[in-house]
């Protein structure tokens, strides 16, 4: 159960995703299909967002007269911090794997070629370097 505004922060989390969607359906010469899992996945993040709202979230007790709110609490978001610390060096060596690697770690018959490059400084001509058969391995 959540309190708060939980459409607050489902918009600010999902909309990125549906206006990602929307620039690849018009502005680029990719397929229109490849936007539309980005369009779906930022409204589900919103819908979700508004169904807690609305409908899962507890509402303020209704107080009698001569009864008073003692005490008002949120729950500790301890165990979920912790959780965010231990996944970084997940995250940042996937991002190191996906952006700063040309070729995969382990290609059969071309020992001679494994080398990492950083898609920054990529170039064309580095296809002419590789082996005939390193795509046929894939």
């Amino acid at each position: 159960m959540a309190r708060g505004k939980t459409i607050i922060w489902s918009s600010i989390l999902g909309f990125p995703f549906v206006l990602a969607g929307g620039l690849l359906l018009d502005e680029t010469q990719l397929p229109t299909a490849l936007g539309l899992p980005f369009i779906l996945f930022g409204l589900f993040v919103v819908g979700t967002g508004a169904y807690i709202q609305w409908q899962s979230s507890p509402s303020q007790p209704h107080l009698r007269d001569g009864e008073e709110l003692i005490d008002y609490r949120h729950p500790t978001q301890r165990v979920a911090a912790v959780k965010i610390v231990l996944s970084y060096p997940f995250l940042l060596s996937t991002m190191h794997f996906l952006f700063f690697t040309f070729l995969p770690l382990h290609l059969p018959n071309s020992h001679a070629h494994r080398r990492t490059v950083p898609l920054l400084h990529w170039h064309p001509h580095l296809l002419d370097e590789l082996p005939h058969d390193v795509f046929h391995h894939l």
